[in-house]
């Protein structure tokens, strides 16, 4: 197998593929303050608030390029660009104060 052909293979791939780390949830690793975050941020996905609809395009396209999630379903891909939004919006809005 030619390294191209490797590494094409590896992007469709996670590096621990039975490791989930919500099944953390009820151990000794997790606080409840620590299980609160999580639980938040699964639950309360933030809307799309500071890009266009042209650069949400583009940041989605650059995300899954950087961080692929070919090994996911949709329900299961974290909305990495949406979470990216909330950033900018919070930034744009402390430049407002």
């Amino acid at each position: 197998m030619r390294s191209t052909e490797k590494s094409i293979n590896m992007k469709n791939q996670t590096r621990y593929p039975n490791y989930n780390v919500l099944d953390k949830w009820s151990s000794p690793d997790w606080d409840d303050q620590t299980r609160e975050v999580i639980k938040k941020r699964l639950e309360e996905i933030p809307p799309i608030r500071f890009f266009t609809e042209a650069e949400v395009k583009i940041l989605a396209a650059v995300a899954e390029c950087i961080i692929p999630q070919t090994d996911r379903t949709e329900s299961e891909k974290v909305p990495i660009v949406r979470w990216s939004n909330l950033t900018g919006h919070e930034t744009l809005d402390k430049r407002a104060i």
